[in-house]
């Protein structure tokens, strides 16, 4: 995740689940609203480990429910050689 690793981001869809390990098959411990502010601090191949910055839980978050805090780009969560953040394109 370059230079954005340990970046604040925000929740960028009305409620989004949040998971105990990166996979859809695992608990959901809790769940974050639209615009809830996390720190994303790992990745994981369309997972993005986070903390609540309101409320302190830490969970997986699915790729592509994550923004930049302040800016209205959708990101992807990559995981690869080195993991990398791009802007989700419209249109």
């Amino acid at each position: 995740m370059n230079q954005a690793e340990h970046a604040h981001y925000r929740v960028a869809v009305a409620l989004t689940p949040v998971r105990s390990e990166p996979s859809e098959r695992s608990e959901q411990t809790t769940q974050w609203h639209l615009h809830q502010k996390v720190e994303v601090t790992d990745f994981r191949p369309g997972w993005c480990s986070c903390v609540g910055l309101r409320d302190g839980y830490r969970g997986w978050v699915a790729e592509g429910q994550l923004e930049p805090a302040g800016v209205g780009v959708h990101l992807f969560c990559h995981a690869g050689p080195a993991c990398n953040v791009t802007p989700k394109r419209s249109g």
